[in-house]
């Protein structure tokens, strides 16, 4: 089941990934994104996250999103590679999305995570 939100202006379809095992399993597997399509990782309470792609055969952006909805950071991801991508500090959410998307769509630190 997908959802839709929005980063800043932008609409994105997302699969929501909450429980510990849809986080593990991530986009494994996955070997095409449409250009607005994604995974949402929700991390209630905050904390800091690793991410990593054993297993995913396509390039990745990760996004990290503070408790407020605020992009704090976004990490460049190879295909199936076992190096991780931290978040610097404490996140809510993580949005994963095809290689490029946040630099395409000029979303920089700062912008707004917004939930339907």
């Amino acid at each position: 089941m997908s959802e839709t939100i929005y980063v800043n202006d932008q609409p994105v379809n997302v699969q929501v990934a909450k429980s510990e095992a849809e986080q593990q399993r991530g986009l494994q597997g996955v070997e095409h994104l449409e250009k607005n399509q994604g995974m949402l990782f929700v991390f209630h309470p905050a904390r800091q996250v690793c991410m990593w792609m054993k297993d995913v055969p396509i390039d990745l952006d990760v996004g990290f999103f503070n408790d407020k909805g605020q992009l704090i950071a976004v990490r460049h991801m190879k295909a199936q590679t076992e190096n991780t991508h931290c978040s610097p500090r404490p996140i809510a959410w993580a949005l994963e999305m095809k290689a490029g998307w946040f630099q395409k769509k000029r979303l920089t630190e700062g912008a707004r995570l917004r939930l339907n």
